[in-house]
């Protein structure tokens, strides 16, 4: 087969790596554009010695051009709309385009800086992850769309930070060659392998964050000055927490990343001791890092004081809640109990033969006295409610009086005072009652003054 023509397939595309096409070398011309391939241009692909037509133009190619199709002699070389980073090579093809790449520098045979060499080969480990790798293009990463990188006022990468990013592979060693890195945060994603020993020798870094991936022993041993943090491991150490906190000797005064030109630094901070760094693009937000042990000291003091305030609310409810239930409760108790002292006084002086009027008083002995505009005439059938209640007034006819206590019969003399004489007697409703009548003579126009309204058990005092 020497012509395969793959380009434009329905349905989004083809997908996968290419890496089989090495193996075609009867291929002559190949056309994949149009479709979603992805992975990196096989090195093997110079094998293609017959090939003449190479379009994989409009995929999701990542990674180096290799310098092997570089030397290929093609009559035409479409590489287009892809992911393609690092320099560009002196191609021998005779027609070549590579435009809409993230390649470092724009025009061929010229190198890229580095510091960008060093951070490609830390994505090759990470295998060109499709959300990293289009935006670290260019050949300064403290300048342009470098996510999750920030610079110090050197202008050089102090840190590097993608946590959560779902990335997979291995840890490159070249990361050891940004010598100017303070922070390094890769935590949650699914790394495996091995930390690289190299790592070790970084002076500057304070914060080695690989918590929550896959990495597996030996585990280095790192300066006295460098926050480890590698819990969440299983390979490693049981997966159990390993939090290396700087010695006291080697604290140093946080340092605030600020992007360029904002009077605000960004919402964290670290410990660190080169100059403070700038942002590398005010498009890169995620580039901020949080010292794991402060944010989870931080975090637990807060859930403390938020745990506190309720139950200090809830406690307050409750007991508020149950004065309420003590208070209706007593209302209601003393409404039921209510009245437990009567006292009469006659209602009309002109006519106290009558009727007579009551105040009623609670069981701490204090007076409510109430009035009303009822009365009850001494012509009224004795066969009716022996007693009237009308807005908070109970009127007893003297007659109703006379005859419950038998006309102030001598047997039902309970005792006598400085003003009369006390009787007892009994409603027809069943209420018992004392009735004091007052002598001749003691106070003008009154003939009969009930004192006391209860049940003849609760008397305690006849006077």
């Amino acid at each position: 087969m020497s012509i395969l023509l793959l380009n434009n397939q329905e349905g989004g595309g083809m997908s996968g790596s290419i890496d089989v096409i090495a193996n075609m070398t009867s291929l002559s011309q190949l056309w994949l554009h149009g479709n979603s391939f992805s992975g990196t241009i096989p090195e093997k692909i110079g094998d293609l010695s017959l090939l003449r037509d190479l379009n994989v133009n409009g995929n999701k190619l990542v990674g180096y051009i290799p310098q092997s199709l570089a030397n290929m002699q093609l009559e035409n070389l479409d590489l287009n709309n892809n992911q393609l980073m690092g320099p560009v090579p002196e191609f021998k093809a005779g027609k070549v385009s590579y435009d809409s790449n993230p390649l470092c520098q724009s025009k061929p045979g010229v190198e890229c800086a580095p510091e960008v060499y060093a951070l490609l080969d830390f994505l090759s480990g990470l295998n060109y992850p499709s959300n990293i790798a289009p935006r670290w293009s260019g050949n300064d990463p403290c300048h342009g769309p470098w996510m999750g990188l920030n610079c110090d006022s050197n202008s050089k990468v102090s840190v590097i930070n993608l946590p959560r990013r779902n990335l997979t592979g291995t840890l490159s060693p070249s990361i050891a060659k940004l010598d100017s890195l303070v922070q390094i945060g890769l935590g949650g994603n699914d790394i495996e392998g091995t930390i690289p020993s190299n790592l070790t020798n970084l002076k500057s870094l304070r914060l080695f964050d690989v918590s929550e991936n896959n990495l597996g022993p030996p585990l280095p041993k790192f300066q006295n000055s460098v926050t480890l943090v590698v819990d969440g491991n299983p390979l490693l150490v049981g997966g159990n927490q390993i939090q290396q906190s700087p010695s006291p000797a080697s604290s140093i005064p946080p340092v605030s990343l600020t992007p360029p030109g904002s009077a605000q630094p960004s919402p964290f901070t670290m410990p660190s001791s080169p100059p403070s760094p700038t942002s590398s693009s005010l498009a890169n937000p995620s580039a901020s890092v949080e010292v794991p042990g402060q944010t989870k000291r931080k975090f637990e003091r807060t859930k403390l004081v938020i745990v506190g305030g309720i139950l200090a609310c809830s406690l307050l409810a409750l007991v508020l809640i149950a004065l309420c239930l003590y208070s209706c409760f007593k209302k209601k108790s003393e409404t039921s109990n209510a009245p437990n002292s009567i006292v009469f006084h006659p209602r009309d002086p002109s006519d106290s033969e009558n009727t007579v009027k009551i105040a009623v008083s609670n069981i701490a002995g204090s007076m409510s006295t109430q009035t009303g505009t009822s009365s009850v005439s001494n012509t009224s059938n004795l066969t009716e409610s022996p007693h009237v209640i009308e807005a908070g007034n109970v009127i007893i006819s003297v007659q109703v009086l006379r005859k419950v206590t038998d006309n102030f019969a001598q047997k039902n003399q309970l005792g006598s005072g400085g003003f009369g004489t006390v009787y007892k007697g009994e409603l027809e409703d069943g209420t018992k009652i004392a009735v004091k009548r007052m002598e001749a003579g003691v106070a003008s126009g009154k003939a009969v003054d009930l004192l006391s309204y209860a049940f003849i058990s609760n008397l305690s005092c006849c006077d």
